[in-house]
């Protein structure tokens, strides 16, 4: 039996003799089409280039005679075009070698990527524009982005949610990314992805399903499991953070994975290519999304060992999502500690702890005592520790809060304010600068209105650190509760201390000179 590796040189052979039957002789002198010349001449370029060594100098003689028939059937196949723009065979040359290039001897062409990967992206988008024009379909494409899960996530720009819920492992010497576990709601967001110069983009993932089932539960529907538990979703205006399209402001758009393993053997398989042409020009955030709540409590494993997206361009990885949370606060806690209330007066009413049937799920004010209570004019103030950031760049805070009033709301009166320079004590000595919420904000009369204030660039700050005040400052005769969610910080690495202090338990009147809100 003939083995593997003499096939592979014969039909090489039989490649090579068959690319240069088909290109005919020599053009010398010929005049191209205007279109192609550049194109052409690129490419006999690149050919002196590679003669005399200024290029794939440490390549094989035999990969270098690949590599540059690869690059005679592309000019060839241009040469076809240049004679009749409608030549099939013109197109096929193109598309065969531009595929085997890319794929074959990427290891080859990693070196010289700076010379050879704009020439391909060149010839792609030369003969895509001459299909077009003459009604043929030319469709080519390469991997420009991959990665199989053999470094840290954060290293790589993945962003796990919750943090830890998606953890890369290896088995059989391939390493992967796996999640599991009941009552998951789990995300993986790959970096943020530039496809302004990608053609043909698509998205495809390696993937492994594992659903077992567990005796003790009486219901057992595989099917449920693999219809509602693994999902792929885009982005267009993912920032970071929580994914949750109620915290972030964000929308996600469902990918069809295409059909599911039947799970019953570990079985891996590959999803099919996920046409993303639809996204072509913009920045997007793809996520695999993991979800098993609602579901019965049965043993669930989802392992991913390659995630890629392909196209006809050049991938640019977007460096502007936070990829790093620093803090996840949530206010869902017995005790307001370690924020501190200020009042005005003794008698004001104050901030307190508050949740539904005995829990603890908000920090929360309001301007009544109880619904039958007079209104009453009080100014209260929540103050956060001072908050440090070690090393981080960039960082952005969110915000969630919920309102409720009846009679007429004015924002005014609940400000969220940060000072880049409390040092504790009275907070008059300090600068304090409102956050500003969205000026088309609605929220009716007699409802909760959940408010995301995400997305707030604390900018450069004087010494890293930054303090929050939340101030109810009550004067409008309405009933009015305000909720505090939780909030978040995320930056560009680093790490994040909080830093406490005592304060006086009640404040001076706020309108004293110069007032508490700086210009």
């Amino acid at each position: 039996m003939m083995k593997n590796g003499a096939l592979k040189q014969i039909l090489l052979v039989v490649f090579l003799i068959l690319g240069l039957g088909l290109t005919g002789c020599e053009d010398e002198g010929e005049q191209y089409d205007p279109r192609f010349r550049d194109i052409i001449s690129d490419i006999d370029e690149v050919q002196f280039q590679i003669t005399q060594e200024m290029i794939l100098k440490s390549s094989t003689p035999r990969d270098k005679a690949i590599i540059r028939q690869h690059l005679r059937s592309i000019r060839d196949g241009f040469i076809r075009l240049s004679r009749d723009q409608r030549d099939e065979l013109g197109y096929a040359l193109i598309k065969r070698a531009v595929k085997a290039m890319r794929y074959d001897f990427i290891q080859v062409l990693e070196r010289d990527r700076a010379t050879l990967t704009p020439l391909i992206q060149g010839a792609v988008e030369q003969a895509t524009r001459a299909a077009e024009e003459v009604g043929i379909r030319f469709k080519v494409d390469w991997s420009i982005y991959s990665f199989r899960f053999s470094e840290p996530l954060e290293k790589e720009g993945f962003v796990s949610w919750p943090q830890g819920a998606w953890q890369v492992d290896w088995a059989l010497d391939r390493s992967y990314v796996s999640t599991r576990g009941q009552d998951s709601d789990a995300w993986l967001i790959a970096p943020a992805m530039d496809l302004r110069e990608v053609e043909n983009p698509t998205f495809r993932i390696v993937h492994t399903i594992n659903i077992n089932s567990n005796s003790r539960e009486k219901i057992f529907d595989r099917q449920a499991f693999l219809s509602k538990s693994f999902r792929a979703r885009i982005s267009l205006n993912y920032r970071g953070g929580d994914p949750d399209p109620e915290k972030c402001g964000c929308q996600w758009e469902e990918l069809d994975l295409g059909k599911l393993p039947s799970s019953k053997d570990f079985h891996t398989v590959e999803s099919p290519e996920i046409d993303l042409s639809r996204f072509r020009g913009e920045n997007v955030s793809i996520a695999i999304y993991y979800d098993t709540r609602r579901l019965p409590k049965h043993y669930v494993n989802w392992n991913i060992s390659l995630f890629e997206v392909a196209g006809a361009g050049t991938y640019e990885s977007s460096t502007g999502r936070v990829v790093k949370t620093l803090l996840a606060y949530d206010f869902g806690k017995k005790r307001l500690d370690p924020f501190q209330v200020l009042t005005q007066t003794p008698e004001s009413l104050q901030w307190e702890t508050g949740g539904r049937e005995g829990s603890y799920e908000w920090a929360v004010v309001k301007n009544r005592a109880g619904n039958k209570e007079p209104f009453q004019r009080t100014s209260s103030l929540l103050l956060s520790p001072i908050f440090v950031i070690e090393n981080g760049k960039k960082p952005v805070l969110s915000i969630t809060e919920v309102i409720n009033y009846i009679g007429t709301l004015n924002l005014d009166e609940l400000k969220i304010l940060i000072s880049p320079d409390y040092q504790g004590g009275n907070i008059l000595d300090a600068n304090w600068i409102p956050v500003e919420r969205d000026p088309e904000l609605e929220i009716p009369e007699k409802s909760w209105g959940d408010i995301v204030t995400f997305g707030v660039e604390l900018g450069e700050l004087p010494n890293s650190q930054f303090t929050l005040l939340f101030w109810f400052d009550s004067k409008t005769e309405s009933n009015m509760v305000w909720e505090l969610k939780n909030f978040s910080l995320e930056a560009k690495g680093g790490v994040l201390k909080a830093r406490h202090f005592k304060s006086a338990p009640y404040i001076p009147p706020l309108e004293s000179e110069g007032g508490l809100i700086a210009n």
